[in-house]
């Protein structure tokens, strides 16, 4: 037993404070891990002087400068991709103790390295957005079907003026969530690659509709579909569009999707074999593209919904589509 694994097995957790792309391809940051370091942290200085030595930044340099202009995306894009290599190593780490190890920390935005106050702000202006983001990603995940092609995350409004990469990384963590364990911030843009999933990101700095916006447009083989949120009052997240459907809601622990043609009594008929079933309903939200056309509802309910209640809904008139959410 090497002297860090001594370390550790008294509850002391070593990380290796330094990371580069020679670092973790040259089999340094596995040989750390072999003798029980446990977690990497860095910073934008660290970063600095990997991309300064040497060429092994250079041609992904090139390449980054032919798509983007801004230096800081070029930045990110770049940590982006060690941070990844360097999870993957520790990924066995990270398995092992259930995530008690086994991570990748980077310091804030370089931007607002030396000033404390505006980090503050940044974390507090991004948290209900993470929140929003999430349930976004969760929600459209959780209706999807058939495999995913193509993910674009778009940004309008107040909300494009912030750092979007992490609220990216928490919706796609979202969207994979229903169909794996094992999926987080960290590791959700590297499963979306390796899945041949096409993420994109857009920013629009005037808002359309709305002050602040954020619309998460989901690919699959067979269609494409559109889940959208805002924030009410600052920093609470609501729905306001599903496939092109306006609605406002607030999403509960546990919702009822419904996706049906709207015709006469259908609601009442909603209503009518959910309370057969005792189910208590906490909200009600309804959207249509017009009379007798696409409609959607989606229902807060107070208790889990079984697959008896499902198919009996199913089997009411005019239904398309229904699912049962949990967020």
């Amino acid at each position: 037993m090497t002297p860090l694994q001594q370390l550790g097995e008294h509850g002391t957790s070593v990380w290796s404070d330094y990371l580069s792309r020679r670092f973790v391809k040259d089999g340094d940051l596995a040989a750390l891990v072999e003798r029980g370091v446990v977690g990497v942290t860095s910073n934008p200085t660290i970063f600095q002087g990997a991309i300064a030595e040497g060429d092994a930044y250079d041609e992904q340099i090139r390449e980054l400068s032919a798509e983007y202009d801004d230096p800081y995306e070029i930045f990110w894009l770049l940590a982006r991709d060690d941070i990844r290599d360097a999870c993957d190593v520790l990924r066995p780490v990270w398995d092992e103790g259930n995530g008690k190890d086994g991570w990748v920390s980077l310091e804030v935005d370089p931007r607002l390295a030396y000033d404390a106050k505006k980090t503050a702000e940044e974390a507090k202006r991004l948290s209900p957005y993470m929140k929003l983001a999430e349930q976004l990603g969760s929600f459209a995940g959780q209706l999807t079907e058939t495999g995913i092609t193509s993910v674009a995350v778009e940004y309008e409004g107040a909300v494009a003026d912030l750092n979007v990469k992490p609220l990216t990384a928490i919706a796609l963590t979202g969207l994979l969530s229903p169909q794996l364990a094992a999926v987080n911030m960290v590791n959700a843009p590297v499963i979306c690659r390796e899945r041949d999933i096409r993420v994109s990101e857009t920013r629009r700095a005037e808002p359309v509709d709305h002050q602040t916006l954020v619309r998460v447009v989901v690919t699959t083989e067979r269609r494409t579909r559109e889940v959208s949120g805002t924030l009410f009052a600052g920093d609470k997240p609501r729905i306001v569009s599903v496939e092109g459907i306006a609605l406002e809601a607030e999403l509960g622990g546990n919702m009822l999707f419904v996706r049906n043609y709207d015709k006469p009594g259908f609601i009442g008929a909603l209503g009518n074999a959910l309370g057969a079933a005792e189910v208590n309903i906490a909200t009600f939200h309804l959207g249509r593209t017009g009379p007798g056309q696409d409609a959607i509802a989606l229902v807060e309910v107070d208790q889990p919904l079984t697959p008896a209640i499902l198919d009996t809904v199913r089997g009411l008139p005019n239904v398309i589509q229904v699912k049962a959410l949990r967020f």
